[in-house]
């Protein structure tokens, strides 16, 4: 059986530095897509990702534009798809 990655989104509050930071190095639509939201948000939001410090990446103004950024697209679905199992829910 081949091994399947599942992606759960738990919401504001959890995230951690460097959470994501293999599926940006492995796929470069996930690159682009951070480039794009830097170049949105006016900030490196890369950085703040993968560096930190997590009390700035924790912050309500830092973490609501980058996740609605990121998340609000077509295309990070399209690469979510192509990294994660489909059709299931947790409830």
């Amino acid at each position: 059986m081949a091994t399947r990655i599942v992606c759960v989104f738990p919401g504001q509050g959890s995230q951690v530095v460097g959470m994501g930071k293999d599926l940006w190095e492995a796929d470069d639509a996930v690159k682009a897509l951070y480039q794009e939201a830097n170049e949105a948000l006016g900030y490196d939001l890369q950085r703040l990702c993968f560096a930190g410090p997590e009390d700035e990446l924790r912050l309500t103004q830092n973490a609501q534009p980058a996740a609605a950024r990121l998340a609000g697209r077509a295309q990070p679905r399209r690469v979510l798809r192509s990294h994660c199992v489909r059709g299931l829910a947790l409830c």
